[in-house]
């Protein structure tokens, strides 16, 4: 059981045992549901990182090593990703080291939050960069477009240096 599945039963728990002490039978049902689906509900961030690391985990080798922040995900390593590789500086959101398909440093944004702090995001994919791996601005599926149109807009300034995939969950397989 991963974190946002526990943080979902904990959350039906409390919601229930507050809605019985309200409401009995019925209270309990209707608090437990309200509960868990606050305690279960994550940023846009956390949530396209839990999809995206999914999506990596299902495509990579059972051999594959997948370190992630912010989150606790059934299959990741018990350490952050900071450290991990040499010369990378920061702590990206995940890291994906298999000897059967590409090697990837993976940075998780929306464009909420690229354009609340832009610069942020530009240091972050900067400190990323390191041979052997592939660095990649993920964001939400309905955000790529904007998205590759501001990397491209950075690379034309010469803010990011060094070559930059933008993906999804959605297609963060073919980037394997």
């Amino acid at each position: 059981m991963d974190d946002k599945s526990k943080n979902q039963l904990g959350g039906g728990a409390i919601g229930g045992a507050l809605g019985a002490a309200a409401g009995g039978p019925a209270g309990a049902v209707v608090g437990a549901t309200i509960g868990g689906w606050l305690f279960g509900r994550e940023s846009d961030h956390n949530d396209t990182l839990r999809k995206t690391f999914s999506a990596v985990k299902e495509s990579t080798s059972d051999d594959a090593h997948l370190y992630v922040s912010h989150i606790d995900p059934a299959g990741a390593e018990s350490t952050s990703p900071q450290g991990v590789i040499d010369g990378v500086n920061g702590e990206p959101d995940l890291i994906s080291i298999d000897s059967t398909s590409a090697n990837l440093i993976v940075e998780v944004e929306t464009m909420k939050a690229i354009a609340e702090n832009g610069s942020h995001a530009l240091e972050q994919l900067q400190d990323y960069r390191t041979s052997g791996f592939k660095r990649v601005l993920v964001v939400p599926e309905d955000e790529i477009e904007t998205a590759v149109e501001w990397v491209e807009t950075h690379e034309d300034q010469g803010t990011l240096e060094g070559s930059i995939t933008v993906a999804s969950p959605e297609r963060i397989a073919n980037v394997l």
